[in-house]
């Protein structure tokens, strides 16, 4: 399977883009309305198999394919809207609904209510479930908020150190979802410089 892909733009139709690297040009869905033709990319990759179609869909980070892979776990999203919903909300908007409960801010084209409040209860207790190795770590605070937001940014592939230093930084005494989007901005400032 293809886990990354790193090369030249080739075309651009649409939310597809064909990356050329060694001679071979590979068709890969992604987030295309910032990049040009010529430019140098660098993409995680899901290859998606589905009986006689094997597609490639192309994120900028390894969480976002995480949580693309979490998505696509849920009954009812499939891989295009998945992907939808990356490009059209975002990273920090999708986990933030999550954290927060809130199916209402996951709400856009193909997902309803029901998908979206679906959407939440499985991710959440995923979320959780994969996270669930730092709090046996011993990790618990006297801040549940903070101890949810550590476990979840854990859960999408953040390390231990990125987490301490965003959350060291921050007023724990927000909510959950202002702090996991507080993180999210550190973290992302952080791999930025």
């Amino acid at each position: 399977m293809i886990g990354y892909l790193q090369g030249v733009i080739i075309d651009i139709m649409h939310d597809t883009i064909i990356i050329g690297t060694n001679g071979v040009g590979y068709r890969v869905d992604t987030k295309a309305s910032k990049l040009s033709i010529n430019e140098e990319i660098s993409l995680y990759i899901h290859t998606h198999v589905r009986e006689q179609e094997l597609k490639l869909f192309g994120f900028a980070t390894k969480q976002e394919l995480g949580l693309f892979e979490m998505l696509i776990t849920v009954s009812g999203v499939g891989p295009k809207l998945a992907m939808a919903l990356v490009s059209s909300l975002g990273y920090d908007e999708i986990v933030s609904a999550i954290i927060e409960g809130q199916p209402k801010l996951l709400k856009s084209p193909g997902i309803g209510q029901k998908t979206a409040e679906r959407i939440i209860i499985d991710l959440k207790s995923k979320l959780k479930q994969s996270a669930h190795q730092g709090v046996l770590n011993g990790r618990k605070t006297a801040n549940p908020a903070q101890d949810e937001v550590h476990d979840a940014l854990i859960g999408l592939g953040f390390s231990e150190t990125e987490i301490s230093k965003a959350l060291e930084s921050i007023d724990p005494q927000l909510d959950a979802g202002n702090l996991i989007k507080e993180a999210l901005k550190v973290i992302r400032n952080k791999s930025n410089n």
